[in-house]
């Protein structure tokens, strides 16, 4: 019996070690608030990615739900998009669409934001 309440007290005094070791809950907090106008102040506006693509341009629906783009690529490019397409606030799409046509890529995407139901 005395050796099963040395262990325990030995278990809780190692828990107790571990939790002290860990940051306070307050210093985490400020860290996130820190780090989160920096996360928002580099990405790229979908709107951006667009107009930076006009000459690429097929159709664009930012209106509709999900949103819609379709651009003609060519396979080099398209890398690239996925890319440009993480660095917005919303997720890379779900689905989308590639089709080849005279050496060009007709590419659809459906965007949804990533807290979309």
């Amino acid at each position: 019996m005395q050796q099963q309440l040395s262990q325990l007290a030995q278990q809780h005094q190692q828990r107790q070690q571990q939790l002290d070791a860990r940051p306070a809950i307050g210093q985490l907090q400020a860290e996130i608030a820190t780090l989160q106008p920096a996360a928002t102040a580099a990405s790229v506006s979908l709107e951006q990615l667009v107009a930076a693509r006009g000459n690429l341009l097929e159709a664009w629906h930012p209106d509709s739900q999900p949103q819609q783009l379709a651009l003609r690529l060519s396979w080099p490019q398209f890398l690239p998009l996925f890319s440009g397409l993480a660095a917005t606030a919303l997720a890379v799409p779900q689905r989308f669409q590639l089709q080849a046509e005279q050496g060009v890529l007709h590419s659809e995407f459906w965007l949804e934001s990533d807290d979309a139901e």
